[in-house]
C-alpha cells in the first residue's frame, strides 16, 4: 500500500514531535551540579559545641525528567558514618523541595521546602525527633559558585 506524500510527511512530523516531547528540559539551577563531589568541612552539633571535621563523598545525577537532582553518598563525622541519599526537586516558580537523609527517616523526617534566589537555594525543615519528640528546625543552603563548584551548609535553628 502506498501512502500519499502529505500523509507520509504528517506521520514523520508526528513521530518527531513525540520524540522531542519525551525529553524534559533540565531545571537551570541543576546545571553544573551533576557528577562526583568530595569535600571536607566542619560541623557543630549545637551552636556552643566544638567544631568536628566532616568528610563527604557525594554523587549527584539528574533524573530523566530534568526536574530532580538525585543525591547519593556518605559523610563521616568523627568516625560516625552518615549515609546521604535523597533528592532536590524543582517545583516551578523558584520553589523547591528536598528529602536528603532517607535512610535516617526512622529518626526523623527530613523533608525541606524552600526558594531559589539567584545562585542560592535555601531550604527549611521543621519537624519532631521521633525518639525525643523535641521540635527540630534546620536550614539547608546550596550556593552555586560557578564552574561546577558549590557550597552546602546546614544549620539547626531549633526553638
Amino acid at each position: 500500500m502506498r501512502l500519499p506524500p502529505q500523509l507520509k510527511m504528517g506521520l514523520v512530523a508526528a513521530v518527531l514531535l513525540s520524540l522531542a516531547g519525551g525529553e524534559a528540559r533540565a531545571d537551570a539551577f541543576f546545571d553544573g551540579l551533576t557528577g562526583s563531589w568530595r569535600g571536607n568541612g566542619f560541623i557543630r552539633v549545637a551552636a556552643n559545641s566544638p567544631e568536628e571535621n566532616i568528610r563527604c563523598r557525594i554523587n549527584n545525577a539528574l533524573h530523566p525528567n530534568g526536574r530532580e537532582l538525585v543525591i547519593l553518598g556518605n559523610c563521616v563525622i568523627g568516625g560516625f558514618f552518615l549515609p546521604v541519599d535523597g533528592s532536590v526537586v524543582a517545583r516551578g516558580k523558584a520553589a523547591y523541595s528536598a528529602t536528603i537523609f532517607r535512610t535516617l527517616a526512622r529518626l526523623t523526617t527530613s523533608d525541606f521546602v524552600g526558594r531559589l534566589k539567584g545562585s542560592r537555594l535555601a531550604l527549611s525543615f521543621r519537624g519532631k525527633d521521633s525518639v525525643s519528640r523535641q521540635d527540630i528546625q534546620a536550614t539547608l543552603v546550596i550556593r552555586k559558585r560557578g564552574n561546577g563548584q558549590f557550597d552546602v551548609s546546614m544549620q539547626r535553628t531549633d526553638p
